[in-house]
């Protein structure tokens, strides 16, 4: 199966002196995992903030709340859907007073329902700058802040290289959860392969990504949906395409994806169904949507 050379992410070794692809152990990030950054825990804080979020409402697109200087690349926006100024500024600062380090000017939120409860909580992303001697790459790092018994718990998402929070939406067997799709890349300097991770944050102290099988094996599952593959020497030249169907059970698929190759007149559709988090295919490589998933297919959503 060709595209399996194409995600890498997770296992592929990378020398640090290469100053253009991710590598978690040389990255030049703080170690959130272990260290939170969310140390303050005054109870007017947690109190205030819940008042706020309480009151603001969201706007149906994202919206630019202030830029974040990057070495090399220029000032990169801050995205939000709290797009007021007042509305916006009072929890941010209220973020920035629970977690003093980060700078309070790099900050984004996404306020949204990730569990399902009614209450809703923050996605909160630093734009992060890896001090790598190597390198000054921009990392998004995440946090999802959720109200529990009146204290907010910050639950670790991971640090993504030149990051978009591509979607906050239903995905996977549950229609009450709500996961947050995070578009990122695993190159600065090249023709970059595009992925997506897929978080799921009600699990502690960090969350759990979805987990894709891309090998023949159906063994080598790993945490990225392949998005983009330009080719050009180092990954198969395919235009993919994605979409989510519209229906969420436990049999049915929850992602298609369909691999155009613009080299070779081949085609290879991939139907994922995940179980819990565990995302398998079955593959089919005419070049059209077998019968039965056809309505899936065009009823979906694209990604």
């Amino acid at each position: 199966m060709g595209i399996s050379t194409a995600n890498v992410t997770g296992s592929q070794k990378v020398d640090c002196s290469d100053a253009s692809y991710f590598e978690p152990k040389c990255s030049g990030l703080p170690d959130y995992k272990r260290n939170s950054p969310f140390t303050a825990g005054a109870p007017k804080y947690h109190t205030a903030l819940a008042r706020r979020l309480a009151s603001v409402t969201t706007a149906p697109k994202d919206c630019r709340v202030g830029t974040a200087s990057v070495p090399r690349i220029g000032d990169e926006p801050l995205l939000s859907n709290i797009c007021r100024t007042g509305d916006f500024a009072a929890p941010r600062d209220l973020v920035s007073a629970l977690a003093p380090r980060p700078q309070k000017g790099r900050l984004s939120l996404l306020k949204a329902d990730l569990i399902g409860t009614g209450q809703s909580g923050l996605v909160v992303g630093y734009v992060d700058i890896s001090d790598d001697k190597y390198s000054k790459d921009p990392y998004l790092s995440l946090w999802w802040l959720e109200n529990t018994q009146g204290r907010y718990v910050a639950v670790y998402g991971g640090s993504y290289l030149a990051v978009q929070v591509w979607a906050i939406r239903p995905f996977g067997p549950s229609n009450k959860a709500r996961r947050v799709f995070v578009r990122h890349q695993n190159c600065l300097p090249c023709h970059p392969w595009i992925f997506l991770t897929i978080l799921d944050f009600s699990h502690r102290p960090t969350a759990r990504p979805f987990q894709f099988a891309y090998d023949l094996a159906h063994k080598g599952f790993g945490d990225t949906v392949e998005y983009e593959l330009p080719g050009w020497g180092h990954s198969v030249d395919a235009e993919v395409s994605s979409r989510v169907p519209a229906q969420h059970a436990a049999n049915t698929p929850h992602l298609i994806q369909h691999f155009r190759y613009r080299s070779e007149d081949k085609h290879e559709w991939l139907i994922f169904t995940c179980k819990g988090l565990i995302c398998d295919y079955e593959m089919h490589t005419q070049q059209k949507i077998p019968a039965k998933f056809r309505k899936l297919w065009e009823s979906g959503e694209r990604l």
